[in-house]
């Protein structure tokens, strides 16, 4: 009897072979959007897929952080940590393979928990709605009817030059060695006013509260300083497959920022492109969840957290977050007036990560 796997490759290799070469797996660019909770990072990545060459792929590690750490959503990024620490090995490995699974869209996919193929994240995408509404009713491990799934999933994949996987949480060490081992791996990094982030997530994340504003504003800033370390290590080692960017640099110049990392990615702003960004960025919408494709004026959103923040909670953000502004070029706020202007920016040009015309 051929194995699953053989099957699978000859699949692979035969849709291949019916496509411009640029779009074979081989040659297939892989790409990694790393990021925080309430970044930007979906309004980022719909710049990024707004191009039809692009396979989106939203948040296919949210089951296994939920898996590891028994909830989904935890404002304190650190208490992730320290809750996967006595499994950490576990989580990594796991996190590895389920990346590398759909970045390379192959019969490793087989391979995968089924409640990672049955993550309700992938429903919300129209690239990945087919494979969770195959898998959605199967009960217990199937291996016909999941590899009927996979299949047709594949066979998506290769009619396009990049996959593209949105991810938060991520343990950004892991990139050393994903980045050396796979040549067409890509890696943007997108970063957000720490203020931005948390008064996001107190607003949107039901177990937030500002009492803990310390801790919390010390805990993700902490995470934040250790990624951008790495972040920048992984840019001197590797230039030309890693971008670091501003969610405000982007957010307030949108098609200059699709076209910088569509520059970046080797991508065609094409006019549909062009288009589908301008209805992402100029929508009426006044309110979006965590997985809508609309939104209001871009240009409004980064710094909407400034109207009703309190000036002594964002002073503990600032007090805890100076490494990060640092090297992020965002300016601590100097009295509640300061903090209420609009007009007053609360960034400065910063050569690595903004927006590159």
């Amino acid at each position: 009897m051929v194995s699953r796997v053989s099957k699978l490759w000859r699949l692979t290799e035969n849709v291949g072979t019916q496509i411009d070469e640029t779009q074979t797996r081989k040659d297939r660019k892989k790409v990694i959007l790393v990021a925080y909770p309430r970044s930007g990072s979906t309004f980022t990545a719909d710049v990024i897929r707004a191009n039809d060459d692009v396979l989106f792929i939203f948040e296919p590690l949210f089951p296994t952080l939920k898996e590891h750490i028994g909830k989904p959503f935890l404002v304190a990024e650190k208490t992730v940590y320290k809750r996967l620490k006595t499994n950490m090995t576990t989580y990594k490995e796991e996190v590895k393979k389920v990346m590398k699974s759909f970045l390379n869209c192959d019969s490793s996919l087989l391979d995968l928990p089924l409640y990672v193929l049955k993550n309700e994240f992938l429903k919300i995408r129209e690239d990945t709605f087919p494979l969770f509404e195959c898998v959605r009713n199967i009960t217990k491990p199937n291996q016909t009817l999941i590899e009927h799934c996979v299949e047709k999933f594949i066979k998506l994949c290769e009619q396009r030059k990049v996959i593209l996987v949105k991810t938060i949480r991520y343990p950004s060490e892991i990139l050393y060695n994903q980045m050396k081992n796979d040549p067409n791996l890509y890696v943007v990094y997108l970063v957000r006013d720490p203020r931005g982030i948390i008064s996001s997530q107190m607003t949107h994340f039901h177990n937030s509260q500002w009492e803990t504003i310390g801790r919390t504003s010390k805990e993700i800033c902490s995470l934040m300083e250790n990624d951008i370390q790495i972040m920048e290590d992984l840019h001197d080692l590797y230039p030309d497959r890693v971008k670091l960017i501003r969610y405000e640099s982007l957010a307030t110049n949108p098609l200059g920022g699709a076209t910088d990392i569509y520059k970046f990615l080797k991508l065609d702003l094409t006019k549909n492109a062009i288009n589908v960004i301008k209805l992402q960025t100029a929508s009426n919408i006044t309110s979006c969840n965590v997985s809508c494709t609309l939104r209001r004026n871009s240009k409004n959103v980064p710094y909407q957290w400034r109207v009703n923040a309190n000036f002594t909670y964002i002073q503990n953000i600032d007090r805890s977050c100076g490494n990060v502004y640092a090297k992020m070029c965002y300016v601590p706020v100097k009295n509640s007036n300061h903090l209420k202007d609009l007009s007053i920016s609360l960034i400065k040009p910063c050569l690595k990560y903004d927006v590159k015309m």
